[in-house]
């Protein structure tokens, strides 16, 4: 089992940004079948914060190298964060972009050309796709 470590530094993210990132992560252990993990630490593989990403995207993540990656939310973005801001159509949903970086770090930064993809590079679901799930590491 692949264990990967994370730390989010919430003082820019939105309230309710870290509850969206966990179910992300619970997302992605659920479709790996139990070949991948996450834990929280304070030294981490993957770094989680608010800041503002290149070339006006609302989420990217950046690989910098010796196995750390960096995941970055548009802080500025009015992020759909809750149940009730999703059911009153509140967008950008921040569940799906966390479920869609989250999938480049174990997957690379290669993007689906299917629209139902949460890989897509404009990512409407919210959920993984069984062809997303077959990528994942063995």
């Amino acid at each position: 089992m692949k264990t990967y470590t994370y730390s989010i530094h919430p003082s820019n993210l939105p309230k309710g940004a870290e509850a969206c990132i966990v179910w992300a992560m619970r997302q992605w252990e659920k479709a790996s079948k139990g070949r991948i993990r996450f834990v929280k630490a304070k030294k981490a593989d993957i770094l989680i914060q608010g800041s503002e990403p290149p070339d006006g995207k609302l989420a990217y993540w950046y690989d910098l190298g010796k196995g750390v990656h960096s995941i970055i939310f548009d802080p500025e973005q009015p992020w759909a964060t809750s149940w009730w801001q999703r059911l009153i159509g509140q967008t950008p949903d921040f569940r799906t972009f966390a479920l869609h970086e989250i999938g480049h770090v174990l997957l690379s930064s290669k993007h689906s050309k299917d629209t139902d993809s949460i890989m897509n590079a404009n990512p409407t679901v919210s959920s993984i796709d069984s062809a997303t799930i077959q990528l994942l590491p063995a």
